[in-house]
């Protein structure tokens, strides 16, 4: 008989695959932790920190300039081009 039809023998110490739907979720489930959720919770503000910028040069270039400067700013505006059709008219051709 050839090795490749014989059937593998498992190796000492492996712990045997779990069989069923059931068992692999138990598999799969993680115990959370605090520890867990405060490193997803420092990720997620330090993700914050660094992504604010980004959405802020974004929402500046859709503002008007009278929004632009306004203090406190606006988180909630009218969209407008004239930012971009001010660039382009200027624009040497």
């Amino acid at each position: 008989m050839s090795t490749l039809t014989q059937p593998r023998e498992s190796t000492p110490g492996a712990r045997p695959q779990a069989r069923g739907h059931a068992a692999s979720r138990r598999a799969r489930r993680r115990k959370v932790t605090v520890a867990t959720v405060a490193r997803y919770a420092a990720v997620i503000v330090v993700f914050l920190f660094f992504i604010f910028p980004v959405y802020w040069l974004v929402t500046l270039a859709f503002k008007a300039d009278a929004d632009v400067f306004r203090s406190p700013p606006l988180f909630v505006f009218t969209p407008t081009l004239a930012q971009f059709q001010g660039l382009f008219a200027s624009w040497p051709s």
